[in-house]
C-alpha cells in the first residue's frame, strides 16, 4: 500500500490477486475505508492499470458500489464492492492495476497494488450445417453456420471466411458481424453466387470459417465446396450476329435487305448458325449434339416453314471440347403482298449427350449436361414496300377526308374575328363572336365531347348555333350588361351601341346615336353605369328610367393627345383602369364628384430609359385581388398591386408597387420583342394568358402563352419552366389573335379559352391543370 502525505483515514482490500474469465461472470473484491479524522468525510476510489496515467484511465471495465460514499462521522466505516467486467488491456494475460482511495474533504490518498490474471477464453460453439456443399456453375451459394453463445452476457462475434475460392464467385461477403444474446444459438448464412461455367473449374475446394471475440480467434469450423462437372453447349452466332450474353433473343429480317421496289426472293433463305462446346472440366466433356426449331406467330399459332440442319452427317456430330460447329437455319416463309412487317418467334434447341472416350477419366461425381435454347424474332417484310403502301393509303385517306369534311363542315365567319366572349353563369357556357363580316355568331361549348377532348376537333368543341345578329357594319366589341348575362351589348363600327335581350329573344331598341365612335365598353355589376372609350377619352353613362343610358362625364380630352387602347373595371367597380400611348396607365375613382382630383397616372408604368411617345399599352386586365396586368408594344408584361398605392407629392400620380415585370422575346436568332395583341387574367388571378405574334417568323408566328401567379401577383416559379419569361406555350397559329376570353371549367381542373383571329376562326382551347 502506498501512502502519500499525512492521511486521516485507513483502507484495506479483500484480495491482492484476482482471476478473470473473459465474457464469463465478473470477478469482484472489497475495499474497506475507516474515517480516523475528527470531521465528517466522503470517500471515493478509482482503478487504473499500471503504466497508464490515472487521468487518462477508462472506467468502462469495472463497476463500483457505491459510486461514492456519503459523508461519514469520525470512526465510521464504508465498504466498496468492485466488479471487474472486462479486460482493460485486450491483448494482456496478466495486468497490474492500482486502487486509489481518497476523500474530497481530507488531504492525502492511499493506493493499493493488485494483480489481475486473465484466464483463457472459452471457445465458441461453431458448426457448419452441413459441412459439404455441391453446386453447379452459375448457381446461388448459401452456406449455413450454427453459432452458440455459452456466456452469460451478450457478445459481438466477427465471422471470417478463409481459404475460400472467391475468384469463382460474382459476390460473397467474407466477413459477417453477428450479435448473440446470452446463452442463445443462431443460424447464420453466407450468401453469394457462382460465376458461369467457363469461369468455374470443377473441383473440391476446402474452406474455413473462423469466429473472433475481441479480435481473438475463438472458434473454427471447416467445410468443403464442390463445383460439379458441367457439360455446356452454347449458340454463339446467327449470320455474324453474336447472341447477347444477358439476353436470349436476336432479330433478323426476311429479306435481309430492304428494297424501294417490289422484289421476290428465292426460297429457302439460309442463315448460318454457330455452336460451341463449353464446360468446366479439364479436359472438357466431348458431346454429341442434335438440333431442332419451333416457330410460332405472335398469337402462338405454330408455323412449319422453318428447318435447321447441321452441316455434318450423323457420324461427325461429335463436338470436342472448345470446338465450334456450324448449322444452317432455312426460311421457307412466303411474304404477304400488303400490310406491316410480320413478327414470327423462333425457338432454337440444341440437345446433347455424352460421348464415351477412353481419354476422358471416369466421373465419380456425376456430370450435369445442359443444351442451349435461344429465341429469334423474325420480321417478314411485305412484298409491297412501305412507301408504296403509304401512297395508296394517303390517296384513300385524302378521298375519305374530303368526304368526311363535306359531312362535318359547319358555318363560320368569312372575315376576321374581332371580339369573342363567354356567356358565363351556366354549367355549359356559350360563346359569342363578332366579326368584320358584320355578324355576331353564337356557339355551343362541348368540351366533353370525345372528339373535342381527345382530338381537339374544333367543329366538336364549338358547335355553331347560327347568326345572332346581322348588321351593316363590322362588329368590333361585345360585352354582357350585367352578371345575369341576359343582355349582350354589341358595338358595330359606327356611332351606335346595340343590345340583344335573351329574355325577349331579340334586339331591343336602345342605342347611343350621335356619340363619337365607341371602341369598347364595360358595365358595372349593377348595370347602373356604363363606361365607353374612343380614341380620345373615357366616358361614363348613367342608366335612365327607360333603361337607356345618358352620358354624364368624360376624362382625357383631345388636348391631352392620349389615344386609349384598353380599359377595365376592378371587381368591386371602385376604379376604372385605362391605358394607351407612351405607356401611360390611369386609375379613375369615378364615384368621386371632382374628376380633376380623382383620376391619377400610375407612376413608373414604364422606365423612361426605354419608353417613348410611340410606345403604348396594348392591353390590360385586373383580377379580384386588384392585381393589374399590363402589356405594352415592346413585349413587356408588368404586374402591379393596386391595394398598396400611395399618392405622389404632385397630387396627380400614384405610386403602386410593381410585383413583376418581364419581356417576351422572339425565339429566333434576332431575339427581338414580340408584339402582344391581348392579355387576360382569371378572376382569381391564378393564371395569366397572353396572345402575341412574332414578326420575325413566316410560319407559326402567333402564340398563346400561360403563366401561373400567386395571390400576391408574382410568378409561381415552382412550375419547372425552362424559361419563365417565355411561359407555357399552349397554342401556336399562323394568324394573329385579335381577342381572347377565359374561364374555369365547372370542375375547376381545366381552363377554357376562346380566341378570335384574323383567319376567320373561333377556337376553343382546353388546358388541363393536372399539377395544380
Amino acid at each position: 500500500m502506498d501512502n502519500h502525505n499525512q492521511i486521516y483515514f485507513d483502507s484495506t482490500v479483500s484480495a491482492e490477486s484476482l482471476d478473470f474469465q473473459p465474457f464469463g461472470a465478473p470477478t469482484s473484491f472489497f475495499v474497506t475505508v475507516t474515517n480516523k479524522s475528527s470531521q465528517h468525510a466522503q470517500f471515493e476510489l478509482q482503478l487504473f492499470p499500471e503504466g497508464i496515467n490515472e487521468k487518462e484511465a477508462q472506467h468502462l471495465w469495472y463497476i463500483k458500489t457505491p459510486v461514492s460514499s456519503r459523508k461519514m462521522p469520525p470512526g465510521a466505516q464504508v465498504q466498496f464492492k468492485v466488479q471487474i467486467k472486462d479486460n482493460p488491456i485486450p491483448e494482456a494475460t496478466t495486468i497490474r492495476f492500482f486502487v486509489k482511495v481518497y476523500s474530497p474533504q481530507l488531504p492525502g490518498f492511499q493506493r493499493h497494488r493488485l494483480r489481475l490474471i486473465i484466464l483463457p477464453q472459452l471457445p465458441l460453439a461453431l458448426e457448419l450445417t452441413p459441412n459439404y456443399y455441391r453446386y453447379l456453375p452459375g448457381q446461388n451459394l448459401k452456406i449455413a453456420l450454427r453459432l452458440s453463445n455459452p456466456f452469460p452476457s451478450t457478445i459481438n462475434v466477427r465471422l471470417r471466411v478463409t481459404d475460400f475460392p472467391f475468384d469463382l464467385t460474382e459476390y460473397l461477403k467474407p466477413i459477417l458481424d453477428v450479435k448473440l444474446e446470452a446463452k442463445t444459438t443462431r443460424e447464420i448464412f453466407f450468401k453469394g453466387k457462382l460465376k458461369k461455367c467457363a469461369q468455374t473449374l470443377a473441383k473440391q475446394y476446402p474452406f474455413t470459417i473462423e469466429a473472433y471475440l475481441s479480435q481473438r480467434k475463438s472458434g473454427v469450423s471447416q467445410g468443403t465446396l464442390e463445383i460439379v462437372k458441367f457439360g455446356n453447349l452454347k449458340f454463339i452466332k446467327l449470320n455474324e450476329q453474336f447472341f447477347p450474353p444477358k439476353k436470349s433473343w436476336l432479330q433478323c429480317w426476311l429479306p435481309e435487305q430492304n428494297s424501294w421496289l417490289p422484289k421476290k426472293d428465292k426460297l429457302p433463305i439460309i442463315y448460318q448458325l454457330q455452336l460451341k462446346n463449353t464446360s468446366n472440366c479439364q479436359p472438357a466433356i466431348p458431346q454429341e449434339i442434335d438440333l431442332d426449331v419451333h416457330a410460332n406467330d405472335t398469337k402462338g399459332n405454330p408455323i412449319d416453314s422453318f428447318t435447321i440442319d447441321l452441316k455434318y452427317d450423323s457420324e461427325n456430330r461429335q463436338l470436342k471440347p472448345d470446338q465450334t460447329i456450324n448449322a444452317e437455319l432455312k426460311f421457307n416463309q412466303k411474304r404477304h403482298w400488303w400490310g406491316k412487317n410480320r413478327k414470327l418467334q423462333l425457338q432454337l434447341f440444341a440437345t446433347t449427350t455424352d460421348v464415351d472416350s477412353t481419354d476422358y477419366p471416369p466421373n465419380d461425381l456425376g456430370v450435369a449436361r445442359k443444351g442451349d435454347r435461344k429465341a429469334v424474332d423474325v420480321y417478314v417484310r411485305p412484298f409491297l414496300p412501305l412507301w408504296l403502301q403509304i401512297v395508296v393509303i394517303l390517296g384513300f385517306l385524302g378521298a375519305l377526308g374530303l368526304f368526311l369534311w363535306s359531312l362535318i363542315y359547319q358555318p363560320h365567319h368569312t372575315q376576321a374575328v374581332n371580339t369573342v366572349t363567354f356567356r358565363r353563369g351556366s354549367s355549359n357556357p356559350e360563346v359569342y363572336s363578332g366579326s368584320a363580316d358584320k355578324t355576331v355568331r353564337q356557339w355551343e361549348v362541348n368540351q366533353n365531347h370525345p372528339f373535342c377532348r381527345f382530338f381537339r376537333w374544333q367543329q366538336y368543341c364549338l358547335k355553331s348555333k347560327g347568326v345572332l345578329l346581322d348588321d351593316d357594319q363590322s362588329i368590333i366589341a361585345l360585352n354582357f350588361q350585367s352578371e345575369d348575362n341576359n343582355v349582350l351589348a354589341i358595338v358595330p363600327e359606327s356611332d351606335r351601341v346595340l343590345y340583344w335581350d335573351f329574355t325577349k329573344g331579340g334586339e331591343i331598341d336602345i342605342t347611343h346615336q350621335g356619340a363619337p365612335q365607341i371602341l369598347d365598353l364595360v358595365f358595372t355589376k349593377d348595370s347602373q353605369n356604363l363606361f365607353t372609350i374612343n380614341d380620345d377619352n373615357v366616358c361614363r353613362w348613367e342608366q335612365t328610367y327607360d333603361q337607356g343610358y345618358r352620358q354624364q362625364n368624360c376624362v382625357l380630352t383631345k388636348q391631352e393627345q392620349f389615344p386609349i387602347s384598353s380599359f377595365t373595371l376592378n371587381r368591386d367597380d371602385q376604379w376604372l383602369i385605362f391605358g394607351g400611348r407612351a405607356n401611360k396607365v390611369y386609375r379613375w375613382n369615378w364615384e368621386e364628384q371632382s374628376l380633376a382630383q380623382n383620376y391619377f397616372l400610375l407612376q413608373d408604368t414604364c422606365p423612361k430609359k426605354r419608353c417613348t411617345t410611340n410606345d403604348n399599352i396594348k392591353s390590360l386586365d385586373i383580377n379580384d385581388n386588384n392585381i393589374l396586368a399590363t402589356a405594352d408594344s415592346e413585349g413587356y408584361i408588368s404586374l402591379y398591386n393596386l391595394n398598396f398605392c400611395t399618392l405622389a407629392p404632385n397630387g396627380q400620380e400614384i405610386n403602386c408597387p410593381q410585383t413583376e415585370q418581364w419581356q417576351i422575346l422572339s425565339d429566333s436568332e434576332s431575339q427581338s420583342p414580340v408584339i402582344i395583341d391581348t392579355i387576360a387574367l382569371t378572376t382569381d388571378g391564378r393564371f395569366l394568358v397572353v396572345a402575341d405574334q412574332d414578326p420575325s417568323k413566316d410560319g407559326k408566328n402567333s402564340k398563346i402563352r400561360l403563366w401561373e401567379l400567386n395571390k400576391n401577383g408574382r410568378l409561381d416559379l415552382d412550375d419547372d419552366l425552362e424559361d419563365y419569361n417565355q411561359g407555357t406555350i399552349i397554342g401556336e397559329y399562323n394568324s394573329p389573335i385579335n381577342s381572347i376570353d377565359l374561364i374555369y371549367a365547372g370542375n375547376q381542373e381545366e381552363l377554357l379559352m376562346v380566341t378570335g383571329s384574323e383567319d376567320h376562326q373561333v377556337r376553343l382551347i382546353i388546358h388541363k391543370l393536372t399539377d395544380n
